[in-house]
């Protein structure tokens, strides 16, 4: 539909009016008013807005038509064609100020009229659009000198945008760049940016199209009254950077769609420039760092040369920790230095050497609780800086570290010997030292490192000597360890026997018989036997610990007999044992070597006179007691005391006591694991231990176990023989190289109605089993025999029919067949000596799985 252009006549005859709204009318154009006198015209001019006024030069009025058409010319753009009866000099020369688009001198034909109307739009086009392009060349102009001012990066990419918005009066701007990837655009400086955001679908549209075309694309989302274009900005065809725009309810405009591609141009040139001048400043930042970075690096080399030089030719290790310490100091540019150590039993860190910049009172190398630094450990194991410093809202523990280093802020880092820590090179700041340069650290781990060694060295000889002296001692105990061992593996077969037989006469003997009570005898006396085997094991450290709920007064009672024989006629013990019961929960065997292991030490200490003290009470603890080891915390405790009044132990060495192999026994007189080996098994039950002692007075020993009074407690009692034997038909191949033992056992089972085929070893075992076709129920092995082990032979017949229950037997505790590889075997586990119901019942319920 073509509109029609409205048209205005300033006319003061009326038929002449009339007549000329009639023929306009005809030609197709919309007269939108006639006026007769020029300041009504004015009056109305605002609201009708006219494509052309026809106006007469004669008019009604104080304004004459010329009058009117200035008063026009100087608020609006209307075009005016000059109408009048009048065409003389004067009147032309009058008309020509107001720069009329035509004249029209009455009267006039139609086609006349037409001519010069549609002359006048055409002129009036011509000159509104020459209009535009000097406003738009304008505002390029001022808006490439604006984006051109500035080389900064960030600058450029703000004016840009900035500028775009105020060319085209859009909402939102953003400018798009690539992602580090090359395969994503993502926006990089934007201005309003809310809608764009929440259009995300439509500007990757426009993106993707962009890219793909390379040229200037465009979307209008009439729905909601929004426009959108995607401007790339290019360098020989490359796409460097995208703008986005968005502008409500009016769309864009062609000659907008050029003036912004012009824009463009310009702007693509001086936003490549200033990537380019931004690249060039990032290099030289680069090199200038790099730079710096050497100089660092060379300063840093030089003085960790001069450090290992000190420590390589200097003898006197306190004057090179000073030295490494002053050098520190001025390398890091801190106020204050200083080598932090653990005393020898860790309970305490104190200051062994210090460097100051300036004169300064020293701090006290007072005793500092290691307590206070715990956190300290954790953090060193990582290998990380320990950095403190000061704020409103730190920690009470960092507080207190910086009261006790009258700092405020320091760094810390760990000081290793032989990869323990032994203490901490900690650097001090006067003030809050927020920088930390990454090689400062890389100096303190390698200062430390080389400091670490130094220290080690200096200790060498004294160490190899030691360490030789803990070999020696170590091979003798592993030699006492086998020898234990191996009795107990020997005298435990010949247990079983015993008890085994004994258990059987008393089985078919007629109670009444006055033998039986002799039986018996023996048959508690091989359960006796039988206990003390398991303590020689747990001194061959063959034995696992197994605790249970017990009364430790009853432990202590019944090791009496073996005490007094591990000390001299003229030497007793005597028992102070706690009316109430002292309910622990341990391995009965392990208190015993504790107890053995303090009466040998007594009686060593008291050169084979005296009496040895062995208490026991129970004692409610309400704060935290801090022993010569540990601190035991608040809780119930049974407590057992060892007390002898001999030499005493000097209080320079009582701190080492508790070391492996510490010893002040010659060589040949002790092993030097005693205590260390009572302090392991004390903890492994979750006590503690401590001392006191005076030289030439006495020394007693407390140990403190957790009371489990609250535990139901069941006395320990012997076997006894059980009447009822379990019994069964199946086929048992049982394999045992003690001829005792085979028949034992072989009669037993037989009895019971189980078919029992025998041999004496792995290969005689793998014969029958052949022999047999593999086709028995069980497999009763003994885990050591001749040539191949019961384990191995276990796995070859699980191999041929994997439903052959397993069940060994050994004079060892189970801990043993942790030495063999027994790859999915499922066995159970029956150790020497055992009793008929013992041996009956495991069977059965190994065979019943």
């Amino acid at each position: 539909m073509i509109t029609k252009k409205k048209i205005i006549i300033v006319e003061d005859e009326k038929i002449i009016a009339e007549d000329l709204k009639s023929t306009l009318i005809s030609l197709g154009y919309n007269v939108i008013g006639s006026y007769s006198q020029g300041q009504t015209l004015i009056d109305d001019l605002a609201s009708l807005s006219p494509d052309l006024i026809l106006m007469d030069i004669m008019l009604h009025g104080t304004l004459s038509g010329i009058d009117t058409a200035e008063l026009i010319m100087n608020k609006y753009d209307f075009p005016i064609i000059y109408v009048t009866a009048y065409a003389n000099a004067k009147t032309l020369a009058h008309v020509k100020r107001t720069n009329p688009f035509g004249y029209i001198v009455k009267p006039f034909e139609e086609r006349e009229l037409h001519a010069t109307i549609e002359l006048a739009f055409s002129r009036h086009e011509i000159e509104l659009e020459r209009e535009l392009q000097n406003k738009i060349q304008k505002s390029l102009l001022q808006a490439s000198l604006n984006i051109n001012s500035s080389i900064d990066i960030y600058t450029v990419e703000e004016r840009i945008v900035s500028e775009v918005q105020t060319l085209l009066n859009a909402e939102e701007t953003e400018i798009y760049f690539l992602d580090d990837t090359k395969s994503n655009y993502l926006p990089q400086f934007t201005i309003n940016n809310i809608i764009i955001q929440n259009s995300e679908d439509i500007t990757n549209s426009l993106i993707l199209e962009t890219t793909q075309n390379n040229k200037l694309s465009f979307f209008s989302d009439y729905e909601n009254s929004r426009h959108y274009i995607s401007v790339p900005l290019r360098i020989d065809e490359n796409i460097i950077a995208l703008i986005i725009i968005l502008r409500k309810n009016k769309p864009f405009e062609k000659a907008e769609f050029t003036m912004i591609e012009t824009f463009s141009t310009h702007a693509s040139i001086v936003l490549k420039n200033a990537q380019i001048h931004d690249n060039l400043n990032e290099e030289i930042k680069i090199r200038k760092k790099a730079q710096e970075n050497i100089k660092r690096r060379l300063a840093f080399e030089q003085t960790i040369s001069e450090i290992s030089s000190q420590f390589a030719f200097n003898p006197d290790l306190n004057s090179s920790i000073d030295f490494t310490l002053k050098k520190i100091t001025e390398r890091i540019k801190a106020d204050h230095s200083f080598l932090l150590q653990y005393s020898d039993d860790k309970s305490i860190v104190q200051i062994s050497h210090e460097y100051y910049t300036s004169t300064k009172a020293e701090i006290e190398p007072e005793k500092i609780p290691s307590s206070t630094l715990k956190n300290w450990i954790h953090l060193s194991e990582s290998n990380n800086i320990i950095k403190i410093i000061f704020c409103d809202h730190m920690n009470e523990v960092d507080r207190e570290i910086l009261n006790i280093f009258r700092s405020k802020s320091i760094f810390a880092f760990p000081l290793k010997a032989k990869n323990r820590i032994i203490g901490f090179i900690v650097i001090s700041f006067e003030t809050n030292c927020q920088e930390w340069a990454n090689d400062n650290t890389t100096f303190l781990r390698i200062t430390s490192d080389i400091l670490g060694k130094a220290i080690e060295s200096n200790q060498v000889e004294e160490e190899k000597v030691f360490i030789q002296e803990q070999l020696n001692q170590s091979q003798k105990m592993e030699v006492v360890g086998k020898l234990a061992g191996g009795i107990a593996h020997d005298f435990n077969n010949l247990l079983t026997a015993i008890n085994g037989y004994s258990e059987i006469a008393l089985k078919k003997i007629d109670k009444t018989n006055p033998v039986t009570e002799d039986i018996e005898v023996i048959f508690s006396c091989g359960q006796k036997a039988a206990k003390l085997t398991q303590k020689l094991l747990g001194f061959s450290r063959k034995q696992i610990a197994h605790p249970i709920i017990t009364d430790i007064n009853y432990i202590i009672i019944d090791l009496g007999k073996m005490l007094e024989r591990l000390i001299p006629t003229e030497m007793k013990i005597e028992n102070n044992l706690s009316e109430e019961s002292c309910i622990i929960k341990a391995d009965p065997i392990q208190i015993e070597q504790i107890i053995a292991n303090l009466v040998i030490n007594a009686r060593d200490a008291m050169k084979n006179s005296g009496t040895i003290k062995i208490s026991t009470h129970n004692r409610i603890i309400e704060k935290d007691l801090f022993t010569i080891h540990d601190t035991i915390t608040p809780g119930n405790y049974v407590v057992l005391e060892v007390e002898d009044h001999g030499s005493g132990i000097d209080p320079s060495i009582i701190k080492h006591i508790f070391e492996p192999f510490f010893t002040t026994k010659k060589i040949s007189e002790g092993t030097g694991l005693g205590l260390s080996t009572v302090l392991g098994i004390i903890q492994q039950n979750n006590g503690y231990i401590d001392v006191k002692s005076e030289v030439n007075i006495g020394t007693k020993f407390y140990i403190y176990f957790p009371n489990m009074s609250h535990h139901k407690y069941q006395p320990i009692v012997l076997d006894s023989v059980i009447e009822n034997i379990p019994a069964g038909t199946e086929t048992i191949l049982f394999l045992e190289d003690e001829e005792n033992i085979k028949e034992f056992v072989s009669s037993i089972l037989e009895e019971q109605g189980y078919k029992i085929i025998c041999g004496n070893s792995g290969e005689e075992g793998l014969s029958l089993a052949i022999e047999n076709n593999f086709k028995f129920d069980l497999l009763l092995a003994d885990v050591r025999m001749p040539g191949i082990s019961g384990p191995k032979l276990a796995q070859q017949l699980v191999n041929e029919n994997q439903n052959i229950k397993i069940l060994f037997i050994s004079g060892h505790d189970n801990d043993e067949l942790s030495n063999y590889e027994l790859k999915g075997i499922n066995h159970s586990f029956l150790q020497k000596p055992f009793t008929v119901a013992s041996l009956t019942q495991k069977v059965r319920t190994t065979l019943d799985k």
